[in-house]
């Protein structure tokens, strides 16, 4: 006979109020590729346990498969449920209801591939990606090609890249803040909104998602670091570029027609040249 857990005998008024202590701080969690988990692994040392336990005294970083290979469900026996982040998610299915709303609501997911970003779109239900909150997006462009059979592999990446934000902004309506990192590889780099990386960009525009107030985006390139310029004049100019153009994606994203969006960096182009 299966258990039913305290819990639950608990009136719901009073489950809420240990589900928001539980999920009190914000929480950041990592959506990392395959490689990178191995060798993030190899840094981490085991937390000193807070369970008492002898067969849970020596915790060690737990890894899980990639969304696409779990074809059974998880295994949860081995589990360290006190110092585990969504241990109380994987008690039973009414608390994992229950809290969820609290964790996803409190949770920033950070990605930084299109295939780890793909497969969380297609695991969890669209009622539970409606409880996302809070997203970070950190990827770079296709590098640019040194010859031209090579382009079709830059044209492919940048329709991959343009169609999954497209689908993450449907398939996150809860939104409210977002942080865009790009790092853009093109060559020549030009700061127009035809730009086919600009696009995947300003595809979480509010008026498609109202809810979403805090956005930040950040550009990127090799002419923004320092070992391939100095800190130089020209140096500080090129980052200043990036941050008015990324400003006027920000200004677009959150509702500005594009001649206001673009003001400010009209002006600072107009000053400098």
């Amino acid at each position: 006979k299966k258990k039913t857990s305290p819990l639950l005998a608990i009136p719901g008024e009073l489950r809420n109020k240990i589900y928001a202590y539980i999920y009190d701080t914000h929480i950041v969690v990592e959506m990392l590729s395959s490689r990178d988990r191995k060798e993030r692994s190899s840094l981490i040392k085991p937390k000193a346990t807070i369970c008492t336990s002898s067969t849970v005294d020596k915790p060690r970083p737990r890894w899980s498969p990639p969304l696409q290979q779990r074809t059974k469900p998880i295994e949860t026996r081995g589990t360290l449920f006190r110092p585990t982040l969504a241990g109380l998610l994987l008690t039973c299915k009414q608390l994992n209801i229950e809290a969820s709303v609290f964790f996803y609501a409190q949770t920033t997911f950070q990605f930084y591939t299109l295939n780890r970003l793909d497969n969380f779109l297609k695991v969890p239900t669209a009622s539970t990606l409606a409880l996302v909150n809070h997203l970070k997006l950190d990827f770079n462009t296709y590098g640019h090609p040194g010859e031209t059979q090579w382009e079709r592999y830059k044209e492919a990446h940048d329709a991959s890249l343009l169609r999954i934000f497209t689908l993450t902004a449907q398939a996150l309506p809860g939104l409210t803040t977002l942080s865009l990192i790009l790092s853009v590889m093109d060559r020549p780099l030009r700061f127009t909104l035809a730009e086919s990386w600009v696009a995947p960009l300003l595809a979480f525009s509010t008026t498609r998602n109202p809810r979403l107030k805090n956005v930040t985006v950040s550009l990127r390139s090799p002419w923004t670091k320092r070992k391939f310029m100095g800190k130089s004049a020209m140096w500080k100019t090129s980052v200043l570029t990036h941050a008015f153009f990324s400003q006027a994606i920000r200004r677009i994203i959150t509702g500005s027609d594009e001649e206001k969006a673009l003001v400010d960096y009209v002006r600072f182009i107009e000053q400098k040249y």
